[in-house]
């Protein structure tokens, strides 16, 4: 198998560029000395011998040069390759977490988000085209056919398509409650009874931190009314929090 070669850098090339002149020149040299005088003869074998050593001393540098950086070059595309495969195995194993495991996911992404930005954006991104393609064998868990790791994967895209429509139940009753603080005030407590009549303790401070949220995000468009311009709804905010200070 031929051993790949890596392109040389400009100051290589020109170097290799100038030994061949000299090469070329000593053996233009070599030709024109048949035509000189049998006295000018040794002067001129002197400079030959002067010149192959120096031609020889060059050639050896940039044979050494050539080998270092080769080696530098075989090295570092091992080194690349070695790294690729560690991100590799380690982005299947964060999707492996994602659906088999989602309660260490957690603690991989406080590993992940250590990392320098470029290189969390790097994985993310090699986590997305993993997923994309034979997402089956990566969550696969050992002595699991093919069908059963199939049906575990349609059981938890069902579960998830179930997530999402609570989470974006819940995030319009959030947006129900923060209407009635604001315009209709005396069914408040009707409504907070409502919207956390099922809750747990910890359930209940996830959907007020959700209210905290919204009401600091874009509470104009929250609270106003159908028909009303934003000018009206910002006066409207405005003497509604006059009159709450007064209460102060």
């Amino acid at each position: 198998m031929k051993t790949k070669e890596y392109p040389m850098d400009e100051n290589y090339n020109q170097a290799l560029k100038f030994l061949t002149e000299q090469i070329a020149e000593r053996d233009q040299i070599r030709e024109q000395l048949k035509l000189l005088p049998p006295t000018d003869r040794p002067e001129v074998l002197r400079l030959l011998a002067e010149l192959d050593k120096a031609i020889e001393k060059g050639e050896q540098a940039l044979a050494d040069e050539y080998e270092s950086f080769q080696d530098l070059r075989r090295k570092e595309e091992e080194r690349d390759k070695l790294f690729d495969e560690a991100a590799e195995t380690m982005a299947g194993s964060y999707i492996h977490v994602k659906y088999r495991n989602p309660g260490m996911l957690e603690e991989m992404e406080e590993i992940i988000n250590k990392m320098p930005p470029d290189q969390a954006k790097d994985f993310y991104e090699r986590v997305k085209r993993l997923e994309a393609g034979d997402l089956i064998r990566i969550i696969a868990r050992e002595g699991e056919t093919r069908e059963q790791t199939e049906e575990f994967l349609q059981n938890y895209r069902l579960e998830k398509e179930k997530d999402a429509i609570l989470e974006d139940i819940v995030e319009r009753m959030a947006m129900v409650l923060i209407h009635i603080k604001y315009r209709h005030p005396e069914k408040l407590e009707e409504m907070r009874a409502a919207a956390t009549n099922d809750y747990t303790p910890e359930e209940e401070k996830d959907f007020y931190d959700r209210v905290e949220r919204l009401e600091a995000g874009d509470l104009i468009s929250l609270i106003a009314r159908e028909g009303e311009t934003l000018e009206q709804t910002e006066e409207f905010l405005k003497n509604y929090r006059a009159a709450e200070n007064k209460k102060i």
